[in-house]
């Protein structure tokens, strides 16, 4: 990589994360961040326990306010993979959305599994791991929240 695209591409990203860093605790309009924020869980458990740091994250303001943040399992059974679980958390929205669904601007984050090649990371999730940057620290989550090439951010 060039040094002129690695440095574009770091100016990019610190700005990307100003912007998140700026909707901390701000309750955000519609338009200015995601309308809904969901991250998959491979099952229950999982999901209240995802459901559980999240709340605390919105408690603490550190991510936007006036989001929807859900927290999707997968149904019992076999799992049914990223593919399986996108279907799933879809037909969860539309029951939840009903018609306006297509209105919404979502992101979707597949955090289901169980870490079983980072240790470190079961507890809570790979989602939830500290990256060292940000203050507070970003989690996983704010990075993805931060870096799609959303039109607004």
């Amino acid at each position: 990589m060039s040094n002129d695209c690695l440095r574009r591409l770091q100016t990019a990203t610190r700005e990307k994360l100003r912007r998140l860093n700026s909707l901390r605790g701000v309750e955000v309009l519609p338009g200015d961040f995601w309308d809904v924020v969901v991250v998959s869980a491979a099952d229950g458990s999982q999901r209240e326990a995802y459901e559980l740091q999240i709340r605390e994250k919105v408690q603490r303001k550190e991510l936007p306010l006036g989001v929807h943040y859900k927290v999707i399992a997968d149904p019992p059974g076999p799992k049914i993979g990223n593919g399986g679980s996108t279907l799933y958390a879809l037909q969860q929205l539309s029951d939840i959305f009903g018609k306006t669904l297509d209105k919404l601007k979502i992101i979707l984050i597949h955090a289901g599994g169980f870490s079983q090649r980072l240790p470190s990371a079961s507890a809570l999730g790979k989602i939830f791991m500290a990256v060292p940057l940000g203050d507070p620290v970003y989690q996983m989550l704010e990075l993805k929240l931060a870096m799609p090439n959303v039109p607004s951010l």
